[in-house]
């Protein structure tokens, strides 16, 4: 079997950013911040490991715009021109180890969308974006999905009573002004529907990347929970999402969900997805893009299974005890 599809470089169109290959390392809670919120030595060999392991670029743990938007612990942060040296050391390390850094920008929501205040929040994302350009990464995600913040305003379960216009002014805005803040490579993560029937379906999702790809974002990062299983509300439709989006938008899709092999990976390259976001399989084998050029494919362990191997891969210590209390989390897919 051939695995060329995954070793092609992409150009993305809009900002001419290179990509040796079509392999990110998608972005993972790694609860091990520094306690004022600065990237952690531990993550940095983390990221480093991976980085060295032969993937194009490597997208942070999501780095919380505000004070008010922490949504794990040990979440690391970007809302304070004090965390710059911190947010520069992990932009240099992730380059210097040959991929590029990709600073995911998060808010984990608000109680009360009525109290909430869509222009602070927003100048926060540009915030965030602008520290991102004076650190040096590569490219800005935005975190749109996971009932996370901009998710909240855009979803009708969440911010119901609101037309579609109404609840796209806030994910729109916030990718403006990180847009015009950070002035380079805007990506977006955002879950390709919700399976609850009161949420959004593919159909609005689909409306909402146009839009946002007229505010700026050139590439979006689809978050399912398992990229084969095609749509979570009708079961009569199997094409994946993310496929379906980057036939429609024509512009570049990662593909994310419980991908693990190599074969799955290439199965969806070959759906015509651009990339690949490569996720828990990482955390026991940090050199998967290495060991498939290398002919290794068939020995990548796709189990969480050996903590030796977890411990030896670089993975920082509050994973490892997440994963020891939460025992269905070392399942590759939900």
């Amino acid at each position: 079997m051939s695995f060329a599809l995954l070793f092609q470089p992409l150009t993305l169109p809009r900002s001419g950013l290179e990509l040796k290959n079509r392999l990110v390392m998608a972005p993972m809670p790694t609860f091990a911040a520094d306690p004022d919120g600065a990237i952690s030595d531990a993550e940095l060999a983390y990221y480093r490991r991976r980085a060295l392991g032969g993937l194009a670029a490597i997208i942070t743990a999501g780095c919380a715009v505000s004070a008010d938007g922490i949504s794990f612990d040990g979440q690391c942060r970007c809302d304070s021109d004090a965390l710059l040296p911190a947010l520069a050391r992990a932009a240099e390390t992730i380059r210097e180890a040959g991929a590029r850094a990709v600073l995911q920008l998060c808010h984990g929501g608000v109680a009360s969308l009525s109290e909430a205040d869509p222009e602070r929040l927003a100048a926060a994302f540009a915030g965030g974006a602008r520290r991102a350009r004076q650190a040096g990464f590569d490219a800005v995600e935005i975190h749109g999905g996971h009932r996370y913040l901009v998710q909240q305003f855009f979803s009708p379960a969440t911010n119901p009573g609101r037309s579609f216009d109404e609840r796209a002014q806030f994910p729109l805005a916030v990718a403006r002004a990180a847009a015009e803040a950070w002035g380079g490579p805007l990506w977006m993560r955002l879950d390709p529907e919700e399976a609850r029937q009161d949420g959004y379906g593919f159909d609005e999702l689909s409306r909402l990347a146009e839009n946002l790809s007229e505010a700026g974002v050139e590439l979006f990062d689809i978050s399912a929970k398992n990229y084969f299983a095609g749509s979570i509300r009708n079961p009569g439709d199997p094409l994946p999402r993310a496929q379906q989006l980057e036939r429609k938008l024509g512009l570049p899709v990662m593909a994310v969900g419980g991908i693990a092999t190599p074969a799955e990976a290439l199965a969806a390259r070959s759906d015509g997805c651009s990339l690949v976001g490569l996720g828990r399989v990482l955390l026991g084998e940090p050199e998967w893009a290495q060991r498939v050029l290398s002919g290794e494919a068939d020995a990548i362990a796709t189990d969480l299974d050996s903590d030796a191997r977890l411990e030896n891969a670089d993975v920082p210590a509050p994973v490892l005890d997440y994963l020891a209390r939460k025992p269905r989390e070392r399942r590759i897919r939900p």
